[in-house]
């Protein structure tokens, strides 16, 4: 939310402002169900400066275990994208994720990253570090790769490859790797999204269970 002040502070120099929520059949996070397995919405912020600059944040609530909508948690970036020739950008920023957990009373899982990418056009990749991968010093790269392709409007297939690596972790030294794939169809105010994704049912990501499960996933996103 300081991110988010601190981009109202400079709204004379911003080019957009935008406002979403989204609702999810399972929130999905790099290959695990945050919300096991359960649905969850997102109420979405974002800014970005005609310069390149850009910030944003995310509250997520999931429906809780006969307990009604409980908060699942919040995210929040910023970053730079230095626009080069035919259309490329280079992107650098932060990244940071606090989500509760609720087999634990008062648990919080944090995650702090710093991320580089290079984007063009609907293709891109990026590397991201973390010293504390939602827990304390298990230090982490994360590499992934996003691409996707236009069809007859509205249609958009998309795919993700991911790969995270631990660096520094005496719980669990394991590699593990997240793949989705999937279809979207874009409106004027809202898209609609179906995917697969091999999503893992752990909150914690050096869980003993790495045997991935095919979930299927629809995403229902509202832009203001």
């Amino acid at each position: 939310m300081l991110i988010l002040s601190l981009f109202g502070l400079a709204s004379p120099a911003l080019s957009q402002v935008a406002a979403s929520a989204t609702v999810v059949s399972d929130y999905i996070y790099r290959g695990f169900s945050l919300s096991d397995g359960r649905p969850a919405v997102s109420l979405i912020l974002t800014a970005d400066d005609s310069r390149g600059l850009y910030g944003g944040g995310s509250l997520i609530a999931e429906a809780g275990q006969g307990r009604g909508p409980e908060l699942l948690g919040q995210e929040e970036y910023l970053g730079y994208a230095f626009r080069l020739s035919n259309g490329r950008s280079l992107d650098l920023g932060v990244h940071n994720l606090n989500y509760l957990s609720y087999d634990y009373p008062s648990s919080l899982e944090d995650a702090a990253e710093v991320y580089i990418g290079w984007v063009d056009g609907l293709l891109n990749g990026y590397l991201h570090y973390s010293p504390n991968y939602f827990q304390p010093g298990a230090q982490t790269i994360y590499a992934e790769v996003n691409g996707a392709i236009r069809l007859p409007r509205p249609w958009r297939l998309f795919g993700h490859v991911g790969a995270l690596t631990p660096l520094r972790d005496e719980r669990n030294g394991k590699e593990l790797y997240d793949v989705r794939a999937g279809m979207a169809a874009e409106f004027r105010h809202a898209e609609i999204q179906v995917a697969w994704t091999n999503a893992r049912p752990s909150l914690e990501y050096v869980s003993d269970e790495v045997a991935g499960r095919g979930v299927v996933a629809v995403t229902l996103a509202l832009f203001f």
